[in-house]
């Protein structure tokens, strides 16, 4: 099919107001649907922010996606490396008529002492096309717990007299995290975790006492109508700043902030923050 001719026969091409609901609608259904206009191109956009939805397509075209998995959670107790981003998908496939099962993959938890291990994020998912894999948990010192890798690895710690290197990254989605370490003089509170992986750069090594050491960077996309940052890193986290980590912002896919405790060992984890996927595609242009 040749779209452009389509979208002239339906008078879309410089006469915006002209097509009914129902037109539209034949293209797709499913998510939250707004319209965005870019360059002045006019684009039809799904939006998914949590569970399972559908996208149910009505006739064969061309989308753009953006498929972000859940961060991981950050690491804390003594001190913890940074969650992990969620993988990072953003490219263009053909649809074909049928409904495709939506999946948006929640945050990992942070590190709770006593309460509970941080985990990895969940995946994102556009059924039979492609899975954004969830960003990988920080590591932790009390307790012991090793970085996993994921769509972005989670920083590394430091327990055991050694230093953990972070997890590694999923091929084409992010990067691996940094490695925990210590800094001279050896002991005391100079340990500190290595930042999460982000989608657009590895995470900092934990390698001297700055704080928090920085999770790699995310990456700027404006399908929504705004330009938003998905996918960072978390940060890890210093011994000695007595800190909880905070949390990652909801459908954003990045990696919960480390908490670091030289005194209780007791520090809490950031959550990583949830995912999102949105499709769209082209309905009209602006004539010049």
């Amino acid at each position: 099919m040749d779209f452009t001719d389509d979208l002239w026969r339906n008078g879309v091409i410089g006469v915006f107001a002209g097509p009914t609901q129902s037109w539209f609608n034949s293209f797709a259904t499913g998510g939250t649907i707004t319209r965005v206009i870019q360059n002045n191109i006019i684009y039809r956009v799904h939006t998914f922010i949590t569970g399972i939805g559908t996208l149910t397509v009505n006739r064969q075209f061309n989308v753009e996606y953006l498929v972000v998995a859940g961060g991981g959670g950050g690491g804390g107790g003594f001190q913890g490396g940074g969650g992990g981003a969620g993988g990072y998908l953003n490219s263009s496939t053909p649809v074909t008529t049928r409904t495709y099962t939506i999946t948006v993959g929640a945050g990992g938890n942070g590190e709770r002492v006593g309460g509970g291990t941080v985990t990895n994020g969940s995946d994102s998912v556009i059924q039979d096309i492609v899975t954004a894999i969830g960003g990988g948990r920080g590591g932790s010192e009390n307790p012991n717990t090793t970085p996993n890798s994921g769509g972005s690895g989670g920083g590394g710690t430091w327990f055991n007299d050694a230093a953990l290197l972070g997890g590694a990254n999923t091929a084409g989605q992010g990067f691996a995290g940094g490695n925990g370490g210590v800094f001279s003089p050896y002991g005391n509170n100079n340990f500190v975790g290595g930042g999460g992986g982000g989608s657009s750069s590895v995470g900092s090594n934990g390698v001297d006492n700055t704080h928090p050491t920085p999770g790699g960077t995310g990456t700027s996309n404006s399908y929504s109508g705004t330009a938003t940052i998905y996918a960072a890193g978390g940060n890890g986290a210093l011994r000695s700043s007595n800190s909880n980590g905070t949390s990652a912002s909801a459908n954003t896919g990045s990696g919960g902030n480390a908490g670091g405790n030289g005194t209780s060992g007791a520090s809490f984890g950031g959550n990583g923050g949830s995912g999102i996927v949105i499709v769209r595609y082209q309905i009209g242009v602006i004539a010049q």
